[in-house]
């Protein structure tokens, strides 16, 4: 059997998760024709709805850390500030095919727990795939190429990096050619 890095089991997790956000979007914009006007406005608000948190009009680093804070709490199910790998795979985000594997991923200190501290560790793959040019804010064009065939032909390409800049939360983005580690 192939063994898979930690690396590429996340890359395809991501990349699975794009496909089957692509494809629900898609689906309200109907099946002809390229997405422009009211199939555009719908589709994107329901990206605000589901990403400006704080309803002011704009999608920033800020959303998506409190977005991401939320998803903790919610896999959360005992309260008690950590995630094991039974929480970890029955995270509405996780793919219980690849939960142990995934878990790894956010478990630094690897003791098959994951704390508050390792989650923020990683930055939410789905706002980095929005915020395709790093600025910490998801501009419509940016929506536009999110909900494009193009974009999705690039979404691997793309590495991850902690958020920072404006509304971000303390940290430098990584430089597009950097590895991961």
């Amino acid at each position: 059997m192939l063994q898979k890095s930690k690396s590429d089991i996340f890359t395809i997790v991501m990349m699975l998760l794009l496909v089957v956000m692509t494809a629900l979007l898609s689906s309200c914009a109907g099946r002809s024709g390229p997405m422009g006007g009211e199939r555009f406005e719908m589709a994107k608000s329901r990206i605000m709805e589901r990403w400006d948190l704080n309803r002011d009009g704009e999608i920033t680093c800020d959303d998506a850390t409190q977005k991401h804070a939320q998803k903790f709490v919610k896999a959360d199910l005992n309260g008690d500030g950590l995630l094991d790998v039974t929480e970890f795979a029955e995270a509405p985000w996780s793919n219980r095919a690849f939960a142990a594997e995934h878990l790894g991923l956010y478990d630094l200190n690897h003791d098959r727990i994951i704390s508050r501290q390792e989650f923020d560790q990683r930055p939410d793959g789905q706002f980095q795939l929005l915020d395709s040019n790093g600025d910490c804010s998801v501009s419509d064009r940016e929506i536009v190429m999110f909900l494009s065939d193009g974009r999705m032909k690039n979404a691997g390409k793309r590495r991850m990096g902690k958020p920072g800049g404006k509304g971000g939360g303390g940290g430098q983005r990584r430089p597009q050619n950097a590895s991961l580690g």
